[in-house]
């Protein structure tokens, strides 16, 4: 259900056929375009026009700015379906015309999109790299280890202690490296060089990982610079000899 659009301006939506000006949920602007949310049932046969794809491949098969721009739309899509009655009171909850929020009618409570935050890091050792596998999920690539920030934590107590969790390794120095929204389910990643002190022993979380391998620069996966994901292009900067 729902979709996302792109036009010029509001007013091009009017023509549009099978739907309802009503229907559509401005999302935010980029560039010379105003995309909108349609919050109705999208039934494909409808929409000839458009073409329909799921929010990976839209991310995999576009620019890094229009698979980000869907991923926002998303994000914006869970908070506005969650968010249709007041968590305090429960009565209906209201869009602001005038910014990205909805309140309570009843007691006034407003709500604004949630983030996430979630650290993402690249743990190495002289010249090897740690990357890992997840257990039970559909996603069999290699990756870096990752988890969201708990309440009270600064993002470099999450990294010592996704790591330690995780893979049992101790954390000496710390490096940020950028961040990366990832709207899928409303995250904003950090990314981090974290280099291990003392033992490089792996004493695996079997719950959350099935494999965590040291490489060196010439046995990671293919990589380039053009990267769209945080992960692979953190795995590409430290091949390239980036550690900060």
């Amino acid at each position: 259900e729902g979709g996302l659009l792109a036009f010029p301006t509001f007013q091009d939506i009017e023509g549009q056929a099978s739907v309802e000006k009503d229907a559509y949920m401005y999302l935010f602007a980029v560039d010379q375009d105003h995309y909108f949310l349609y919050t109705g049932k999208v039934d494909p046969v409808d929409w000839p026009a458009y073409t329909f794809m799921h929010k990976r491949q839209l991310f995999s098969d576009n620019s890094e700015k229009y698979g980000l721009i869907g991923f926002t739309a998303c994000h914006l899509h869970h908070w506005h379906e969650t968010n249709q009655f007041c968590g305090r009171c429960g009565k209906p909850m209201a869009s602001s015309k005038e910014n990205r929020s909805k309140t309570c009618g009843a007691c006034g409570l407003i709500k604004y999109p949630q983030i996430s935050p979630v650290v993402i890091v690249a743990v190495h050792h002289g010249d090897k790299l740690l990357l890992t596998k997840y257990a039970n999920r559909a996603y069999a690539h290699y990756a870096l280890i990752a988890g969201f920030v708990e309440i009270g934590e600064s993002f470099e107590d999450a990294v010592r202690r996704e790591v330690m969790e995780e893979v049992g390794l101790s954390i000496g120095k710390i490096s940020y490296f950028a961040s990366q929204p990832w709207g899928t389910t409303g995250e904003l990643l950090a990314g981090f060089f974290a280099e291990v002190e003392g033992s490089t022993e792996v004493t695996l979380d079997q719950e959350e990982l099935q494999e965590a391998t040291w490489f060196t620069a010439e046995e990671l996966p293919p990589l380039s610079e053009k990267e769209k994901s945080l992960t692979r292009t953190l795995m590409y900067k430290w091949s390239q000899g980036e550690r900060a």
